[in-house]
């Protein structure tokens, strides 16, 4: 009776071990990681909260494979650019992740000549311009509208005429930019003679790469600094809209030039011997006495800019759209029709996926000017 009891127990306890060893296994968990747009992130790292030595990372196709404690209740997502997520797996044997795009970081990004790099990686010198340092800018120009938004660019007008572009010195006039080259210009990855087509509503961001080291692919030709600007797209997490914008400058002499009047003028050409005094010059017809002109008056006003854009944009999980139409009316500060400027730009930024194997985008500047100075 005591050896059937002692067998008993002895049985109890081995199928008890038994199972709390089996409660202690790990469990295999599988499952996959992708972006707002369904492609895989590639190496999002896949660990399990406070176990820091249980953990993995996603392959080429996003997927992961991770062997976690039965106890564990859920899994920590995370990848640079990306907003970390805790996703719960208790009793799920696979789970699929959707990680959104961390818009602080991307601010804290910046363009070179390489790619993209983070602010506080970078060590060469980088002056960055975002789209809303340029929202309230009433110039037309994009050159002018990077006025006093960098440190170490100069930007010269050498003319007030309507359509005259402004001039970018990267670090000021040196042997180099002083025989009139500017820094090399660069939109959206193409290289182009000037920015002055560009409205400055159209821009997402410009970065000035101002060492060798930052525009160092460019070669010789980045000796007088580099200018990226990235034109604007649509944001695939928002359904379409449609924007009007609408600015009217006013530009008028900043001077005026401290002249004489008609009879100081007289006493002076008489002083000279060159004139009679203004009596003699009323007696002859040769002054009226009363006319006293201006010419600085009657040469200049007030001119007027009117800038028109309309636009729309938006896009999805397969693709996004940026349509901007703009149109700049300049009158100059001459009076009458004598200098004038008009300009219609249009911008088309646009990409597709077709297949996830497949995409397809355009980015399209066209542009028509009148100028009469």
């Amino acid at each position: 009776m005591r050896k059937s009891f002692l067998m008993k127990a002895t049985l109890c306890v081995a199928v008890l071990l038994l199972s709390i060893v089996t409660f202690a296994q790990p469990r295999p968990l599988t499952g996959r990681v992708v972006d707002p747009s369904g492609e895989p992130v590639v190496g999002a790292s896949v660990v399990v909260p406070g176990q820091t030595n249980v953990g993995t990372a996603t392959g080429a196709d996003g997927s992961f494979q991770l062997m976690v404690p039965a106890q564990a209740t859920s899994v920590s997502v995370s990848c640079i650019g990306y907003v970390t997520q805790e996703v719960p797996i208790a009793g799920r044997p696979a789970v699929n992740v959707t990680l959104e795009e961390d818009n602080e970081f991307l601010e804290e990004t910046v363009v070179i000549g390489y790619g993209v790099q983070r602010k506080s990686d970078l060590t060469g010198s980088v002056a960055s311009v975002r789209s809303a340092d340029l929202a309230n800018r009433s110039t037309a120009d994009a050159a002018a509208a990077l006025q006093g938004k960098a440190a170490g660019v100069q930007i010269f007008n050498d003319s007030g005429a309507p359509g005259e572009g402004a001039s970018i010195r990267v670090r000021g006039i040196s042997s180099n930019s002083g025989s009139g080259l500017g820094p090399l210009l660069i939109v959206d990855g193409l290289k182009v003679d000037n920015i002055h087509y560009l409205d400055p509503s159209m821009i997402e961001s410009m970065e000035v790469l101002k060492d060798a080291a930052s525009a160092a692919i460019y070669g010789a030709q980045a000796g007088n600094g580099v200018v990226l600007i990235t034109t604007k797209s649509g944001d695939k997490s928002k359904d379409g809209t449609v924007f009007y914008n609408y600015k009217l400058g006013i530009s008028q002499l900043g001077h005026h030039a401290q002249v004489m009047n008609a009879q100081q003028y007289i006493d002076w050409q008489h002083t000279a011997g060159l004139l009679g005094t203004a009596d003699e010059l009323i007696a002859t017809g040769v002054w009226d006495g009363v006319t006293d002109t201006n010419w600085a008056d009657v040469l200049y006003g007030k001119g007027f800019t009117h800038n028109h854009t309309i636009g729309a944009q938006g896009g999805n999980d397969r693709g996004s759209y940026f349509l901007s139409l703009n149109y700049v009316d300049e009158d100059g500060m001459a009076r009458g029709k004598k200098d004038v400027y008009k300009r219609l730009t249009a911008q088309i930024n646009a990409d597709y996926k077709i297949k996830k194997w497949f995409q397809v985008g355009t980015n399209t500047s066209i542009e028509r000017y009148q100028q009469q100075a």
